[in-house]
């Protein structure tokens, strides 16, 4: 989750200029939970708490408890995390498909070695044949030897 990071060193960055007032606590909040959200992959939770990110930030933008200036990144955030969700998405249908390649694989792997015993099984019980038969071979020189 390597392209989500300057995203959320955004969130953190734009955290410690919300100041302590009781609005910032939210806003905290609402970024903590994309920071969660993301954290798990969870793109649909993250898109959702995005929204409430700039559901609340238009809120105290009306009420004047944020700025117009920190109002606008705030929002930006909000709506560059809800269009990053889709790299959430991307990441692991791609983690999924990698996933399932490498349970074919050794799938496959195991088939190979299962092939690979019983033609070795089939080599081996040539190897005790074809030695059996040396053996009866060499008897019957003996016993024709013998009758001579």
């Amino acid at each position: 989750m390597t392209r989500g990071l300057p995203v959320l060193l955004l969130a953190g960055a734009l955290l410690v200029g919300c100041g302590g007032t009781d609005p910032a606590d939210v806003r905290r909040a609402d970024v903590a939970a994309m920071t969660a959200a993301a954290n798990d992959g969870d793109a649909d939770a993250l898109r959702r708490h995005a929204g409430a990110l700039a559901a609340t930030v238009a809120a105290q933008l009306e009420a004047q408890d944020v700025t117009a200036d920190e109002a606008e990144r705030l929002t930006a955030l909000a709506q560059s995390v809800r269009a990053s969700a889709d790299l959430i998405d991307a990441d692991l249908l791609e983690r999924q498909r990698a996933e399932a390649e490498a349970e074919q694989a050794r799938q496959e792997l195991a088939e190979a070695e299962r092939r690979l015993e019983e033609e070795r099984a089939r080599a081996e019980e040539a190897a005790r044949q074809a030695e059996a038969d040396r053996a009866a071979e060499q008897d019957k020189g003996k016993d024709d030897k013998g009758d001579d």
